[in-house]
């Protein structure tokens, strides 16, 4: 410790001392001893009266040079380290074009009599170093650690009072929630990185990025036009829209989005307009709106009742509009259309707040087919059941209609009674799919739940017999998870879906339950074990595969949890070389969630202390993997680990 100590200290020492010059009193010469990199201080003796010269011209204040000569003479200096042992004279001009910094010279007793020790220590060096290092930690503070983006404290700090002519919007991901929820905060993590990087990238270098809230971010664009927002925000929007990263499971990556334009007014405010414009866009999702656009949607709505169920009726008669709103008035909220493109714009402005649309196939300018089109083009039909209104109900039409997604259709002229019955069962259909899904999604969550649960008991049971497995099982799972993400990123080989490797990870617990039929005493024993005892050891990899094809467990041998937590079991200790155990399986003929379960393992026994070891740094660990002193693995995971160092550290070992 001590030697670190000193080796700290040297090193800041020579961060801020120019140079070290040993001064000879007799010959009137001095030689470099040290000199910084960026000093080009000549070696071999020099003439001291020189350097003072120079010095005394480079370093005195205006009309003071001579004092600063007199100062810096021999007979001065060799008369102040007599008296003190230490002697002290400054230099430096007065701010200005010509300011060359300000010196410390630092002249001390040698322990020759005739000689001095003089350290040049350079201020303005050292004012630099804490200048630079103040600017990286008001960087570090003002940015968001997963996004790399400027974060909320920095806008509350800095922008939101300041006035600004330009774009200002709002992103908000859709169903973060469920990312983090159903697929953990890592997914969650990377569904905020990507949705970042793909803002960044259709962003100009004047506009700037904030991670506004969790799962939002704001955009500060300055002199744009309402037309250059709104291209930007719909770039933004497909590019998201378009990510299918495996990690992401099986879910769309989409993006609510709410733009205004401000003219001189305070961005705060301009910042809350967004806001209220992005929960609009939000009814229906992976929608761009802005306040441009949402004057062009109609508002009208003949029923004020919100607890009602709201019905869109499209028909460009009038006649049949009235006649359909006689029928459901006091039953249904109600809005109307009287075009397609009408239709459409109320769609964008309602979203899923329409339990159902009452859509006239036969209209002007865009008739219904086409707005069936669009809207499944938008994902409305997803969510939003049609109603056909029609008085051709041939065949064909009816063939075509119910082909591109219409749920139901009423013909002409109009039964009140079917009219009404037609609405309530295809708007109760819709509704109770929405909730069925809903529950579908808590019923994953609670079962995810419960299996973690289940395997957190015998991993602990485990832990009771090993103590040292309990923190290193916990450890195993999330240094296995990093690894299979950044396996994903790296390549494409393995073909690893998002449930693949939430069930390498959670199976990773179970790794080592083949113990529990291991001699406690053989177990848990301080020092090395003998070649007797080893080989009795290693049979707990067998032992783990036996037990999980035990019993009732028997009957679940297909399902994918315990197929992967079986691999792991006996494959976790073979090398990728052929000369692990069990069975010297070699290279990728050892399943890929053995491999990533065995290196994870090996790095977390290194770094912790063990009955039979102390820990090792991590960086040392990972020097000892890569260069095979603990078994061979495969290159690509010994790649992934030391990509994932610094995440280890802070996450796991921090």
């Amino acid at each position: 410790m001590e030697n670190h100590i000193q080796k700290i200290l040297c090193d800041s020492a020579k961060n801020v001392i120019e140079s070290v010059f040993e001064i000879d009193f007799r010959t009137g010469k001095y030689t470099t001893v040290f000199t910084s990199a960026t000093q080009t201080s000549p070696y071999g003796e020099q003439s001291w009266n020189a350097f003072a010269d120079r010095f005394a011209g480079n370093y005195s204040v205006s009309g003071r040079k001579d004092e600063l000569e007199r100062a810096l003479s021999l007979e001065n200096i060799k008369m102040a380290l007599s008296a003190d042992g230490k002697y002290r004279v400054y230099g430096g001009k007065i701010p200005g074009k010509e300011q060359k910094g300000y010196k410390e010279l630092i002249f001390t007793s040698s322990e020759n009599p005739e000689a001095a020790i003089l350290s040049i220590i350079d201020f303005s060096r050292i004012a630099d170093y804490y200048h630079k290092t103040i600017r990286h930690m008001k960087d570090e503070f003002r940015h968001d650690n997963i996004t790399g983006t400027y974060n909320r404290d920095y806008y509350e700090t800095n922008l939101k009072n300041l006035r600004m002519n330009g774009g200002v919007a709002i992103i908000d991901i859709d169903d973060f929630k469920i990312f983090n929820d159903t697929y953990g905060h890592n997914t969650g993590d990377l569904a905020l990185s990507e949705t970042s990087r793909i803002i960044r990238e259709n962003l100009s270098k004047n506009d700037m990025l904030i991670r506004y809230g969790g799962d939002e971010f704001l955009i500060i664009m300055p002199d744009v036009s309402v037309d250059n927002l709104e291209n930007t925000l719909e770039r933004i929007r497909t590019a998201i829209s378009s990510v299918r990263h495996r990690s992401l499971g099986n879910m769309r990556l989409s993006v609510s989005v709410g733009g205004v334009i401000e003219n001189g007014g305070v961005l705060e405010n301009a910042v809350y307009r967004a806001d209220r414009v992005m929960y609009l866009a939000k009814n229906h999702k992976n929608k761009v709106m802005t306040e441009r656009r949402l004057a062009k949607i109609p508002t009208e709505i003949t029923e004020e009742n919100t607890e009602k169920q709201l019905v869109l009726i499209v028909d460009d008669s009038e006649f049949n509009r009235e006649l359909l709103k006689e029928m459901l008035i006091g039953t249904y909220a109600l809005a109307e259309a009287s075009s397609g493109r009408q239709c459409l714009r109320m769609l964008d402005k309602y979203g899923t707040k329409i339990s159902a649309v009452l859509l006239d196939i036969i209209m002007p300018e865009m008739n219904g087919f086409e707005v069936l089109s669009q809207m499944k083009e938008k994902g409305y039909l997803e969510d939003i059941p049609v109603i056909m209104i029609t008085a051709d109900d041939s065949e064909e039409n009816l063939k075509k209609a119910f082909n591109m997604g219409v749920s139901d259709y009423i013909h002409r002229p109009f039964d009140a009674n079917v009219v009404k019955r037609r609405i309530q069962n295809i708007a109760f259909l819709y509704a109770k799919q929405r909730r069925m899904l809903s529950m579908l999604a808590e019923q994953i969550n609670s079962r995810e739940k419960n299996n973690r649960i289940m395997i957190d008991i015998l991993s602990n049971v485990v832990g009771c017999i090993n103590s040292e497995s309990i923190p290193h099982i916990q450890n195993l799972r999330k240094i296995t998870i990093m690894l299979l993400e950044r396996l994903n990123l790296k390549t494409d080989k393995y073909g690893l879906s998002w449930q693949d490797c939430r069930n390498i990870s959670v199976a990773s617990s179970l790794h080592d339950i083949g113990k529990v039929l291991i001699d406690p005493a053989i177990l848990n024993k301080p020092g090395k074990l003998t070649a007797k005892e080893y080989e009795i050891m290693k049979e707990h990899a067998v032992l783990g595969e036996k037990i999980l094809h035990r019993g009732e467990l028997a009957s679940f041998q297909n399902e994918p949890l315990l197929k992967i937590a079986i691999q792991i079991c006996r494959y976790h200790h073979e090398r990728y070389d052929g000369k692990g155990y069990p069975d010297g399986l070699r290279g990728d003929d050892i399943p890929l969630a053995a491999q990533v379960v065995g290196i994870a393992d090996v790095y977390d026994a290194l770094v912790n202390d063990r009955s039979y070891k102390k820990a090792i740094p991590g960086e040392t660990a990972l020097e000892m993997i890569s260069r095979g002193d603990c078994g061979c693995f495969n290159p690509i995971l010994i790649e992934c680990l030391k990509d994932i160092k610094e995440k280890l550290t802070l996450d796991i070992y921090g």
